[in-house]
């Protein structure tokens, strides 16, 4: 490998990517050299370039590598797992053979997103849905997009970027979200805590809902205590609870104040519930997962009494 100066290219007419130091890295992401050395030694969750003499060089995907293991962190996701949700994406893609990559369609999103257009962000919605279907769109496009984009807002203009891209997305899973009251189940879905976002709350009730299954999406802010009343008033035949951070220490008493005067079966979903499971193998409370087919197969199971809880 050339030895070049980070930050720049090898030459004024070359190809190559621009590589940064550790040193810029830490300075652009707030992540110190002893904790990006660590991320990839005990983690794997980055493979920089290596000059001839050993010295760590990360192109512009390590960093938002970076940002998305940082916000991914901020949900309450141990490090130790990051690593695992970040290669689901690649795993999927190679599974399935598209030609057309989760990173083909986040990189036209994010040019799209700079220039703010959402024609534009609009087709790409359109021809990546064709491509690879909604489970996929959301789980290994634009999901894991909004979570970089939500760690990254940082810099000049990054904010406005994840928020338009939110935005965005609410309005697409909006449009697409069936109403409850004509299905022969209706799901009402609540955040945990208050770190679930509305999108988040939004993209679960897209994978859950069905020709049998609709699902009334409560907002950020649903107090807990109220929830049985709201079960009660809308008749709902299941309460789900979303969360994607790591299960609070606090938890079973969180449950027990959403389960007292519940009459409706109850059950978690996203990344917590994957956490959660093995505390609540004996309790009546189902743990439906974090990946699409996933949560509705357990859905279905849960709702005719045959998943174990």
């Amino acid at each position: 490998m050339n030895h070049q100066a980070p930050g720049v290219r090898a030459d004024a007419g070359s190809a190559s990517p621009i590589l940064y130091s550790i040193g810029e890295v830490a300075s652009r992401t707030g992540v110190n050299a002893v904790t990006l050395r660590a991320w990839e030694r005990r983690h794997g969750l980055l493979q920089p370039h290596r000059t001839e003499s050993g010295h760590r060089l990360y192109c512009s995907a390590d960093i938002d590598t970076i940002h998305s293991i940082l916000g991914w962190l901020a949900r309450g996701v141990p490090v130790s797992r990051v690593a695992r949700i970040l290669a689901r994406p690649a795993e999927q893609a190679l599974a399935s053979g598209a030609l057309q990559t989760p990173g083909h369609w986040q990189s036209q999103a994010r040019a799209a997103l700079a220039e703010f257009d959402p024609a534009r962000l609009g087709d790409i919605y359109q021809h990546a849905l064709a491509a690879l279907g909604q489970d996929a769109l959301f789980e290994q496009v634009w999901m894991p997009l909004w979570t970089t984009l939500r760690g990254a807002r940082q810099g000049y203009g990054q904010t406005s970027e994840w928020l338009f891209l939110d935005q965005f997305l609410r309005h697409q899973v909006w449009q697409r979200l069936p109403q409850a009251g004509n299905r022969a189940l209706n799901i009402l879905l609540a955040p945990l805590n208050d770190d679930v976002a509305k999108l988040e709350l939004l993209v679960a009730g897209l994978v859950l809902c069905s020709d049998e299954v609709g699902v009334i999406v409560l907002p950020p802010g649903q107090p807990p205590s109220e929830l049985a009343l709201v079960c009660e008033r809308r008749r709902a035949d299941a309460l789900v609870l979303v969360s994607n951070h790591y299960p609070p220490a606090e938890l079973a008493a969180r449950l027990a104040q959403v389960a007292c005067g519940l009459i409706c079966p109850l059950a978690l979903a996203g990344e917590m519930a994957e956490h959660a499971e093995a505390r609540l193998q004996d309790t009546a409370i189902a743990c439906l997962g974090a990946q699409a087919a996933q949560m509705r197969q357990r859905l279905a199971l849960f709702m005719g009494g045959q998943l174990d809880t």
